[in-house]
């Protein structure tokens, strides 16, 4: 009688083939909950105002009494391209220099079209494209 005598399997299989599938289950369960979430980094928000040449201003200088703005001409360049993308959401139309006019070395932006600079740029921020409006 021999003790070291490998048992049979009773479904035909050998133990080679039975690890062989036991292993291809773990590794595909392994596998499956790798990809069962998706992590999403959460959004950065600033925390601070850019610089604007050498001030860090992001290029709103200061709020006047009637309720404007005083920006750099760096900060007049942005509305003006934000007003390229997204012109057509606003009635009537934005058009370039809306509400803006030259003060010294700076520009006076109205309060009304200030508010419409917040929003473009909040929308830029956002990644929103201007036919998803």
């Amino acid at each position: 009688m021999n003790i070291f005598k490998k048992p049979e399997c009773q479904h035909g299989l050998g133990p080679c083939t039975s690890m062989a599938a036991v292993l291809a289950c773990v590794f595909l369960a392994v596998m499956l909950s790798g990809c069962s979430t998706t992590v999403t980094p959460q959004q950065v928000h600033a925390s601070q105002a850019s610089f604007d040449g050498n001030v860090q201003n992001s290029g709103f200088i200061c709020f006047n009494q009637d309720g404007s703005g005083t920006i750099t001409p760096h900060a007049r360049d942005r509305y003006n391209a934000l007003i390229g993308v997204f012109c057509k959401k606003f009635s009537p139309e934005l058009r370039v220099d809306d509400g803006v006019t030259l003060a010294g070395t700076n520009y006076i932006i109205d309060a009304q079209h200030l508010n419409y600079f917040k929003q473009m740029n909040r929308w830029r921020r956002d990644t929103i494209k201007p036919r998803e409006l």
